[in-house]
């Protein structure tokens, strides 16, 4: 019997349904039943133990992957490479920025983290696979490349424009880093393989230069079909004489929810016609009341609604009639692959990665990024339009069980990584 490989998941302030992270996590619960053994290691920017939600911990536990909490992971390595640059566990918003405080800190922070995460320094020599769902500093990274064997992959999550403008600042760039060249293909050479979910993005990546050609990777991600599937047996939170349209996602600029309530205010003389947001709103709460100010002057209080975070988000979306998306970047978003499977027609601004995996007017409604007039036209044509409700989510849930269905992911995942690990040698 063939010994089974073993892979690494590093993760920091882990929460359940956060983007790359909750891909990531359905990758390794994937891989576990693959037969790879897997192990996820929790670290913190911060002096104390990262918080998990109990339920993920539960989850992650019955696939049997090892969990290990290491809140100076980073700062170890920091320490190991015998840098000078600032310890990573410091906030340089904080009190803790003081220069002459973190100069005294500095012997303890070695003591406390440098010793007492010795032994998962050591343990990076065993795997084979290191997957990173998070960028780590080039300082941090080269630690790891200097004592380990390990294949090197960094998920990609968002279009190559976003990462760079958004997604990486100079701390990430490879100690052996060539000049000629930008921060983001240093950043991206500096892994044996990039992998995305939108063969879009994956395209754009290998034009930035040509080694980068053999290290992009692509993976069209799945969903978990069976929560799906046990949310169309709950009972409907939303007035049944309604037409219903959800917007998934946390509250925040990039999502930008204020495009949906202006496309939504277009059909608003409709008066069986509601908007419904499902997603946590404290992250940006100015953002947040900035909404509730506009929904109010516009008289629109009684038609829309904020729900906050839900576990039971797909309960809504079973229940809604269309889903709006309007971020101005994503990866390939979760929601998309989940209202693909349960027949949920979609309306989107045409943005890298959700025009990657869904055909314009034939598995989706996509509109021209922020023209708000034509997002609000194909709303109301989708909400009453039957013909074209059933057209469109008919051929989405093809799409759907043709490029992401569980089974074609974990074939696709297989082969992947059976090919990872076979050219192994040729990475070193």
């Amino acid at each position: 019997m063939l010994e089974k490989k073993e892979i690494l998941f590093p993760f920091s302030q882990i929460k359940a349904g956060n983007g790359g992270i909750a891909s990531a996590i359905e990758l390794a619960i994937a891989l576990t039943k693959l037969n790879y053994n897997v192990s996820i290691i929790i670290y913190s920017y911060k002096f104390w133990d990262p918080m998990v939600p109990i339920r993920l911990i539960e989850k992650l536990s019955k696939s049997n992957i090892k969990i290990v909490k290491s809140p100076g992971f980073k700062t170890y390595l920091t320490a190991k490479n015998k840098s000078n640059a600032a310890f990573s566990s410091i906030d340089n918003g904080s009190f803790l920025s003081n220069q002459k405080f973190k100069s005294s800190l500095k012997k303890c922070i070695s003591k406390c983290f440098y010793r007492a995460n010795r032994k998962n320094f050591l343990s990076l020599s065993t795997y084979d696979i290191i997957y990173f769902s998070e960028p780590l500093f080039g300082i941090e990274l080269n630690c790891i490349r200097k004592n380990s064997n390990a294949v090197l992959i960094q998920n990609h999550a968002g279009s190559p424009e976003d990462v760079e403008k958004n997604g990486l600042n100079n701390n990430y760039l490879p100690i052996h880093s060539n000049p000629a060249l930008s921060l983001y293909v240093n950043f991206c050479l500096s892994f044996d393989h990039i992998l995305f979910q939108a063969s879009d993005q994956a395209l754009d990546c290998k034009r930035q230069h040509i080694l980068l050609e053999k290290k992009v990777k692509t993976l069209l991600p799945t969903c978990n079909e069976n929560d799906v599937n046990a949310a169309q047996l709950l009972e409907n939170p939303f007035d049944k004489d309604k037409k219903n349209i959800i917007n998934v996602g946390s509250i925040q600029p990039r999502k930008d929810q204020l495009s949906s309530i202006l496309a939504f205010e277009k059909i608003s003389e409709i008066s069986n016609v509601q908007l419904h947001f499902v997603g946590d709103y404290s992250i940006n709460k100015e953002y947040y009341q900035m909404l509730k100010r506009i929904i109010k002057s516009k008289g629109l209080e009684s038609n829309i609604f904020f729900h906050g975070h839900r576990d039971d988000y797909l309960l809504f979306m079973n229940n809604a009639d269309v889903l709006i998306q309007t971020s101005h970047s994503e990866g390939v978003s979760r929601v998309l692959r989940e209202a693909m499977f349960m027949k949920l027609p979609i309306v989107s601004f045409a943005i890298s990665g959700t025009t990657g995996i869904l055909k314009k007017d034939y598995e989706a409604i996509l509109v021209e990024d922020r023209n708000i007039t034509k997002l609000g036209v194909e709303l109301e044509s989708i909400i009453f339009n039957k013909e074209k409700h059933e057209f469109i989510s008919s051929n989405a849930f093809k799409k759907y069980m043709i490029n992401h269905s569980s089974k074609v992911y974990s074939h696709n995942l297989s082969l992947l990584f059976k090919d990872i690990l076979k050219r192994k040698d040729v990475y070193q």
